[in-house]
């Protein structure tokens, strides 16, 4: 029975006044003026910022990070933006250039067929002029002298 005893004396002990909890410590005068002095310096607490606070730094503080953010996007699509028409711009004179060249390769093929036919024509004009009309029939002696 004495060990029941013993055992249960063991569960009944108190339990120490020592408590975990930092809040609840009493601290001398001294130590409490010294965290206060620390946290003061720092401007930090223990605790982290809360989400409303935080959302109240960000719509306070974070509206010049925002719009230093957007200035920095529209930088950068303003950039964007000009290579893309220097780019367009360079297809359009690149195009510019080979329908020119292409008009003038037309030019140059017409002025061809023009020389060809003028030379065509002169060819048969020369050989109705020196066409022998001894051989020719009556119709084909009217024909050469209207020709």
């Amino acid at each position: 029975m004495e060990k029941q005893a013993a055992a249960i004396g063991n569960k009944n002990k108190k339990k120490s006044t020592k408590v975990s909890w930092p809040r609840e410590e009493e601290g001398t005068n001294n130590e409490k003026e010294a965290t206060a002095a620390a946290a003061a310096e720092t401007g930090a607490s223990k605790r982290g910022e809360g989400v409303k606070k935080a959302k109240a730094n960000l719509r306070r503080g974070g509206g010049k990070a925002c719009l230093e953010a957007i200035d920095n996007m529209w930088a950068k699509n303003e950039v964007a933006d000009n290579e893309k028409k220097k780019a367009k711009n360079e297809r359009f004179m690149l195009s510019y250039e080979l329908d020119k060249q292409s008009l003038e390769l037309e030019k140059k093929r017409a002025e061809a067929e023009e020389k060809r036919a003028e030379a065509d024509l002169m060819k048969q004009e020369k050989e109705i002029i020196l066409a022998d009309m001894t051989s020719l029939n009556t119709l084909q002696r009217e024909w050469l002298d209207i020709m």
